[in-house]
C-alpha cells in the first residue's frame, strides 16, 4: 500500500498515466480534507444509497392506505407519521428519492455534454458565436422554474416530460461557461500549434479544448443538481412531474398544505428531504469549485 501511495504522489511521474492518476489522487485527498466537502459527499451518498436500495428495504408499502390511521403523528410505528390517506410518510419519503434522483441524473446527463459542446463551438467558431449567445439570452431571460413549468404543462405529467422541461431550460449556463473558457483558449499557443499541424476545428474542439472545460462543467453540474431538485419538487407540487400514486417529494408537500396546521409532519418531512438533498449537493459543489478555482 505504501508503494502505491508513493507511486501516486511521486512529484516526478514517469508516464502520462502516472501523472493523471496522481492528480486525481491529490484532488480526492484535497476534497476529503475539507470537512464541508465531506459532509456534502456523505449526504449525497446517503441519499443516493437510499434511492437505490429503496425497493429492497424492509419498508411499508408506500401506497398502502389505512384510513383509520389518518394523520397519525410521528411514532415508533410510523417514524414520520401518516398522511391524509393513512399512508406511511417515511416509506413514501424513501421511495420518493428514486424518481428525484432519476430526474437529476437524466437532466445532468443531457445538459452537461450538450451545453459544453454548444459553448465550445460558440467560442471556436466566430460565425456561430452571436446566434448561439443570443439564443442563450432568450432562454435565460425567463425564470427557469416558470419556463420549466410551461414546457412540462405542454408535454403533460410524467418523468419524461419533467426531464425534457428541466433540460430545455438548463443548457445555457453550461454553454456560457464553456464559451468563455474556449474563447480564452482560442488564442493559446497549443491551439495555434494544433492548427499549424493541420488539425481540424472539430478535432481541436474535442481533443484539446473539451478536456480543459470539463472540470468547470463538473462543478457547475454539482451545483446545478440542487436547482434541479428544487425545480423537480416545484413541478411535483403543481402536479406536473411524477404522476400519482407514485410518491414524489413536491407532490407530498402539496398534499399536506391543507392540513399543515393540524398535521405539520405531512408537508414538513418531505420538505426536509428536499432541503437535505439540495444542501448536500451545494456543499459538495462549493468544495469542488474551490478545488478547481485557480485563485484558491
Amino acid at each position: 500500500m505504501g508503494a502505491v501511495k508513493e507511486w501516486l504522489f511521486d512529484n516526478s511521474p514517469n508516464t502520462p498515466l502516472q501523472a493523471q492518476l496522481g492528480r486525481i489522487a491529490r484532488d480526492i485527498r484535497a476534497v476529503l480534507r475539507d470537512p464541508i466537502a465531506v459532509i456534502g459527499l456523505l449526504v449525497v451518498l446517503l441519499m443516493v444509497g437510499v434511492a437505490v436500495l429503496a425497493p429492497v428495504l424492509p419498508l411499508q408499502d408506500p401506497g398502502f392506505q389505512i384510513l383509520n390511521d389518518r394523520l397519525q403523528p410521528p411514532s415508533a410505528v410510523h417514524w414520520f407519521g401518516t398522511d391524509t390517506l393513512g399512508r406511511d410518510i417515511f416509506s413514501r419519503v424513501v421511495s420518493g428519492a428514486g424518481p428525484t434522483l432519476a430526474i437529476v441524473a437524466s437532466v445532468l446527463a443531457i445538459v452537461t455534454p450538450v451545453g459544453v459542446l454548444i459553448g465550445i463551438a460558440s467560442g471556436l467558431f466566430a460565425r456561430l458565436d452571436t446566434p448561439i449567445m443570443r439564443l442563450c439570452d432568450v432562454f435565460m431571460a425567463f425564470p427557469r422554474l416558470i419556463l420549466a413549468i410551461a414546457v412540462a404543462v405542454t408535454l403533460g405529467p410524467g418523468i419524461g416530460a419533467a426531464i425534457v422541461a428541466i433540460a430545455v431550460t438548463g443548457w445555457p449556463s453550461y454553454a456560457r461557461i464553456a464559451r468563455a473558457e474556449s474563447v480564452a483558449m482560442r488564442r493559446s499557443e497549443f491551439v495555434q500549434a494544433a492548427q499549424v499541424l493541420g488539425a481540424s476545428r472539430i478535432r481541436i474542439m474535442l481533443t484539446h479544448v473539451l478536456p480543459l472545460c470539463l472540470p468547470s462543467a463538473i462543478v457547475r453540474a454539482t451545483l446545478d443538481a440542487s436547482s434541479i431538485i428544487l425545480i423537480t419538487s416545484g413541478l411535483g407540487f403543481l402536479g406536473a412531474s411524477v404522476p400519482p400514486p407514485q410518491p414524489e417529494w413536491g407532490a407530498m408537500v402539496a398534499e399536506g398544505r391543507d392540513v399543515v396546521f393540524e398535521a405539520w409532519w405531512v408537508s414538513t418531512m418531505p420538505g426536509i428531504a428536499i432541503l437535505v438533498f439540495a444542501l448536500g449537493f451545494n456543499l459538495l459543489g462549493d468544495a469542488l469549485r474551490n478545488l478547481v478555482d485557480p485563485r484558491s
